[in-house]
């Protein structure tokens, strides 16, 4: 149960801020939402007993994505991660349908939230992501959303569903109080007993000194490691930058041409307030809500100008290079060229993120003109220099890198050898009676002792940067008082543990903590069977729908 408890913590984390709900931060712009995809008409499928349509499944996608956000703090369209993980398009899609086949069967159920649980939901969520990121909450939508071409409104739906499916979960894993009070002690001593460890690190970074490099060794280990020495597949892109900074004069103008325009910062100051998502003076929050709101409209003016740069350049057939320059030029327009950057970087010195570098990698010489980049700063439009292909760097180039990871590497080797070594010197003395204190202090060993700790414990702040907490936390619980590991290799070399002590459990703490304790143990059980429920519901109800294609050659869930 706490294997499986442990191994859930960071999902049930994410779970728990999917579900957190509220009501969201409305600011006004200039521009409205973009259009939505009409149904093309095919068949969707049916998922409890409905057709799906497409409108449904691109919003089901759009809250996958969301989640995906959440959960690795990137948008799927600009991870690498994302396809190697099953979140490509396909992978997209199947967990799009399993989401309506959630929230339909929790509408079936009843689990709908009220619109007040919906609000508070959201105004929590948001803020937590506030916080995270630091950003303006009245920047929310435009730093956080937008990038994953996504709005307000899908996020509050996002967060609705969410709070149905965890109802849903909670209505279908409700298990009761199936432990006795004896089992819970059991379980929480276990979890929450704490040892007194203390661990001998053997360190590369103290063999360094000791290795030698012949050219003969340097030569054959740059062969048998090409590939840390190959340049990926890089794009270099010429551009017209239309900075928002320029329509600041403009967007001015506009604004102060709006007959409410006060009234409007006042009923937005009003919002904010109510949400509680902001911090100030009320001069200061209506200065940034005014500031925001003409960055705004400063933005939509550079995109006009964008598009219209963008429409001259497209009523040319073919559409070229040259034609994109001569445009610029006749338009009095500056155009820029990026260094070479690779799929996993961002042009320097450009404010720019995910979105600019898709776009990049998109262009071929069949298509070599992009159509507007929307960026924090401004709108680019990108034109292709030239592609670079993957470039094994000659040795002379990376002479000294590849030394360094070499002499490296002879360390962590020398390391482990006198890891190994060390071992025995320490098992010897303490078959010889002597304590572990002595016989460390004979040998000369450095010991680091940190504080006592317990299963549940995450990091060792006194071997943080130095050996990884889990593996020395999982290798010293597998230790009886007065036990001594093996030594255990690590990438940087290795450490010995040695249990001295193992401490009671506090039994008012224990008492005071029971309670959230239990809470815990069930919601785990309640994931458990849930996930059971809905892999054989999936199993039935999709079978008529895409995924049953996408899933065929597939073995189980994901």
């Amino acid at each position: 149960m706490f294997g499986t408890l442990r191994k859930h913590q960071k999902w049930l984390w994410v779970a728990l801020i999917f579900v957190t709900a509220v009501s969201f931060i409305v600011y006004f712009t200039p521009s409205g939402r973009a259009p939505t995809i009409q149904s093309r008409g095919g068949d969707l499928g049916s998922v409890v007993g409905r057709k799906v349509d497409l409108d449904e499944l691109w919003q089901a996608k759009d809250e996958v994505r969301i989640g995906y956000w959440l959960t690795y703090g990137n948008w799927p369209d600009y991870d690498a991660r994302a396809r190697e993980i099953g979140f490509d398009e396909n992978g997209i899609t199947r967990e799009a349908y399993k989401r309506i086949l959630l929230v339909r069967k929790a509408e079936e159920m009843g689990c709908v939230p009220s619109t007040e649980q919906v609000a508070m939901g959201v105004k929590n969520l948001m803020a937590q992501i506030v916080r995270a990121n630091q950003v303006d909450p009245l920047q929310f939508e435009r730093a956080i959303l937008l990038p994953g071409r996504v709005r307000l409104d899908d996020f509050a739906r996002f967060v609705r569903h969410n709070i149905m499916i965890n109802n849903l979960a909670t209505v279908v894993g409700s298990v009761g109080g199936c432990l006795t009070p004896e089992e819970l002690e059991r379980l929480y001593e276990y979890e929450n007993k704490e040892i007194v460890a203390v661990v001998v690190p053997v360190l590369a970074s103290n063999f360094l000194s000791r290795v030698s490099v012949d050219p003969k060794a340097l030569a054959e280990y740059y062969s048998n490691h090409i590939d840390r020495y190959t340049l990926p597949e890089r794009v270099q892109v010429k551009y017209v930058h239309f900075a928002m900074t320029n329509y600041i004069g403009q967007a001015w103008e506009y604004i102060t041409k709006l007959p409410d325009f006060s009234n409007e910062v006042e009923r937005a100051y009003a919002r904010l307030q109510s949400n509680n998502v902001t911090s100030g003076t009320p001069e200061e929050i209506k200065g940034r809500i005014v500031t925001n709101y003409l960055h705004g409209v400063a933005l939509d003016f550079a995109k006009r100008s964008a598009n219209a740069f963008g429409r001259a350049v497209f009523d040319h057939d073919p559409v070229t290079v040259e034609v994109f320059l001569r445009v610029a030029a006749t338009s009095n327009l500056s155009v820029h060229v990026t260094p070479p950057f690779s799929r996993s970087e961002t042009p320097p010195g450009l404010n720019v993120d995910e979105e600019f570098v898709h776009a990049a990698f998109k262009l071929t010489s069949n298509q070599p003109v992009s159509e507007p980049v929307v960026q924090a700063d401004g709108v680019y439009i990108l034109a292709l220099e030239k592609r670079l292909s993957r470039e094994v760097l000659p040795l002379d180039a990376v002479r000294a890198r590849v030394e360094d990871d070499l002499r490296w590497e002879l360390a962590v080797k020398l390391a482990q050898e006198e890891g190994v070594k060390i071992h025995a010197g320490i098992t010897n003395g303490l078959r010889n009676g002597k304590t572990f204190d002595s016989v460390c202090a004979e040998l000369g060993l450095g010991v680091i002792s940190p504080k006592p700790f317990a299963r549940r414990t995450q990091i060792l702040p006194e071997l943080e940067g130095v050996l990884p907490s889990a593996l020395v936390r999982d290798t010293a619980f597998k230790l009886r008082q007065g036990g001594c590991s093996e030594f255990v290799p690590t990438v940087n070399g290795g450490f010995i543990v040695y249990v001295k002590d193992v401490l009671p459990v506090d039994r008012s703490k224990m008492q005071s903590e029971m309670g959230q304790f239990r809470e815990t143990l069930l919601q785990v059980a309640r994931m458990e069977l849930f996930q059971a429920w809905f892999r054989e519901l999936a199993r039935v109800e999709l079978a008529s729908t895409p995924v049953a294609r996408l899933n065929s050659g597939r073995s189980g869930e994901r």
